[in-house]
């Protein structure tokens, strides 16, 4: 009797430790699959930081890059400016020659018409005054003409006479 009391307070004693043992080992067994877990988290976790820092890396290059790039295209923009600023006063320049140009070239073509004027003027002065001396020229010569014919009639008859 004793002795099958104490295999039955074995026997539990048994089955309790075999069930606080299923328990430890289950708890054991859940503990390895969370700490797994937790592993496969944390590598996870170290993937993103890395890949994160990789980003943030491939970014501040990036930015690195831009403010190159702005600071050449703003030297850029700088010459271009420039370059327009020196088109703009040779345009200008070239504009005040050209009109100087036109001005000079206007008083040329008014000083040429009023000299070819001049000139038309003198010469009909001049064939007018040419004709009136052609005319005074055939009177002269024409009277020329008759006081030598007359001279010569008058030595004509002066000849005759003496004769």
């Amino acid at each position: 009797k004793e002795l099958g009391e104490k295999h039955s307070i074995l026997t539990l004693k048994e089955s309790q430790l075999s069930k606080e043992t299923g328990t430890k080992r289950t708890k054991a067994k859940n503990l390895k699959e969370r700490v797994e877990l937790l592993k496969d988290r944390i590598i996870d976790t170290k993937k993103s930081q890395e890949t994160v820092e990789r980003m943030e890396h491939d970014i501040k290059t990036i930015i690195e890059r831009l403010e190159v790039t702005k600071a050449d295209l703003l030297e850029r923009i700088s010459f271009e400016k420039e370059q327009e600023e020196s088109w703009k006063r040779e345009f200008e320049e070239i504009s005040e020659f050209s009109r100087q140009a036109n001005e000079r070239y206007t008083s040329y073509l008014v000083e040429r018409e009023e000299y070819f004027s001049q000139l038309e003027k003198d010469a009909i002065s001049a064939i007018k005054e040419n004709r009136e001396l052609g005319e005074k020229y055939e009177t002269l010569r024409h009277n020329h003409v008759d006081v030598k014919t007359k001279a010569l009639i008058v030595m004509e008859h002066r000849l005759q006479l003496e004769a």
